[in-house]
């Protein structure tokens, strides 16, 4: 109970210091994570789709976008993503990873296998 309550004094306090500077990764990221431990994922893919804008080279910002959305059970927009970014971030075996997890869920075995290679290769690097 006050665990809770204090997460919800946190998020009040965090939503009024994004309003004042919404470009802050640290209160971007607080908003983010709160509203993925509350069960709302698509909520937090607000604030993660932000954070990928603001540090377009950090690939963290882009893997929380697609886990968002496999969160929220998107997975064809979290598979989307996740290709987009082994596009832009082709050695990234966090990125193989999921992409091998979620082809296989989604019984795309023969794409599955492609990312197995691919993350065995990366892995060997």
């Amino acid at each position: 109970m006050v665990f809770e309550r204090k997460l919800q004094y946190g998020n009040f306090f965090y939503s009024q210091a994004y309003r004042y500077d919404p470009s802050n990764l640290n209160t971007i990221e607080w908003l983010g994570s709160y509203y993925i431990d509350s069960q709302y994922p698509e909520k937090a893919v607000e604030f993660f789709e932000k954070a990928a804008l603001a540090r377009p080279h950090q690939v963290k910002w882009h893997l929380m976008v697609a886990s968002c959305y496999r969160k929220s059970g998107n997975y064809a927009a979290a598979l989307d993503r996740y290709k987009s970014i082994h596009y832009k971030f082709p050695d990234n075996t966090e990125c193989l990873k999921f992409l091998v997890r979620i082809c296989t869920d989604l019984g795309y075995t023969q794409e599955a296998q492609e990312y197995a290679n691919l993350l065995k290769k990366a892995e060997k690097m």
